[in-house]
């Protein structure tokens, strides 16, 4: 046995060594695996997809090839964003942009529909379309061609059959879509370019009570189709205040008619969201409301806007979009509206925030879109 100059054995020494290069080799293992479970995992999305439907607060691109005047794909529109105008109608990225990658934590944009090519169709995909609503009708006395909800959901039917020929299963592919985030907003048009149009039809064989549940009952047709086809997390967006948009507001002062219809509607779509809770009707499926009126800028809730009532960009007189090639205001964050009734990159950023996680129990309903996530 070897001894050193203080009497232990050089054998021991070693051991006590070997002993603690184990130890400092088991630590390190340690904190790479939790650094890993910490950082690798970071970037991976908090839903495996999400889908979104509803008309030109979402679209991201399905009508710039269209027959429809409802375009965004030209400046100013996109002055912001970083492939310039492709068909947002804002300055720069739509809400369902920001939930998306801000806070579900999503690689990339979602895709339109109509522009989907080597897109991963199984992460998800946009099918809003500028200009079209609730009511097959709806839009196309404006605009012309748009794609109403009844069709959206039937190209999302599309994307479900090539979902399931990839994974291979109808079953492996129903686990998947369970888990995925349905987001609508929808039902703008159907007051703004239907309803509260002159000589509308509607407004002659409804009152805003009856329209708000017809629309009720055609929203709920389509959800069912939706849930049909693997559907149960849906984040349901009511209507602004259209009341007070640039369309409708006059001297600074809200059109109350129009605000008195939407609450109508937004009461009828906070009921759709509890039968859809209650098991009954959607089994299995789980509804959030998102209560824009509790929080989007108004006159008397300018939530630190200084111009609630005006657009930031030029507009056509007739449509209310921005003018071709115009020169947008270069204030863009101090104002509600881009154009006369879309909101700015600002004021999108306050709806993601606030659906995804509310601070104030009476901006979503029954919880948020991070605790409907949570408790999936």
């Amino acid at each position: 046995m070897t001894h050193t100059a203080f009497g232990f054995s050089l054998d021991f020494l070693l051991k006590e060594m070997a002993n603690e290069t184990k130890k400092w080799l088991i630590l390190s293992f340690l904190f790479l695996v939790t650094s890993c479970m910490q950082y690798c995992v970071h970037g991976e999305s908090h839903v495996p997809c999400s889908f979104a439907f509803g008309d030109s607060f979402t679209d991201v691109g399905n009508n710039n090839n269209l027959p429809t005047r409802s375009k965004s794909n030209y400046f100013p529109y996109g002055i912001d964003f970083p492939q310039g105008p492709t068909g947002r109608y804002t300055n720069d990225q739509t809400s369902f942009d920001i939930l998306t990658v801000k806070y579900l934590e999503f690689a990339n944009r979602l895709p339109p529909y109509y522009n989907i090519n080597g897109s991963d169709i199984q992460k998800g995909v946009v099918y809003a379309s500028g200009g079209c609503g609730i009511l097959d009708t709806t839009g196309y006395r404006t605009y012309g061609f748009c794609i109403n909800f009844r069709t959206q959901v039937l190209n999302h039917k599309s994307i479900v059959s090539r979902i399931v020929f990839e994974m291979g299963s109808r079953d492996k592919a129903a686990e998947y879509l369970n888990k995925c985030l349905y987001y609508t907003y929808i039902g703008s048009n159907d007051y703004v370019n239907n309803y509260f149009l002159n000589n509308s039809a509607t407004s002659l064989l409804y009152n805003p009570m009856q329209y708000a549940k017809l629309l009720k009952a055609r929203y709920y047709e389509q959800l069912k189709e939706l849930h049909g086809v693997g559907a149960r997390l849906f984040a349901i967006l009511g209507l602004f205040p259209l009341g007070c948009s640039v369309d409708y507001i006059s001297n600074g002062s809200c059109n109350e008619t129009v605000n008195a219809a939407v609450a109508n509607f937004n009461a009828e779509v906070k009921d759709l969201v509890d039968q859809c809770n209650n098991n009954m009707t959607l089994p299995g499926a789980k509804c959030i409301y998102v209560n824009l009126s509790a929080f989007f800028p108004t006159p008397t809730n300018p939530s630190g806007f200084k111009n609630i009532t005006g657009p930031c960009c030029q507009v056509d007189p007739v449509l209310g979009f921005c003018i071709r090639n115009s020169t947008p205001c270069p204030n863009r964050t101090e104002y509600v509206y881009y154009d006369t009734i879309h909101p700015t990159n600002r004021t999108n950023e306050i709806i993601a925030m606030n659906a995804y996680n509310s601070s104030n129990p009476n901006y979503t309903y029954p919880t948020d879109i991070k605790g409907l996530i949570q408790k999936a």
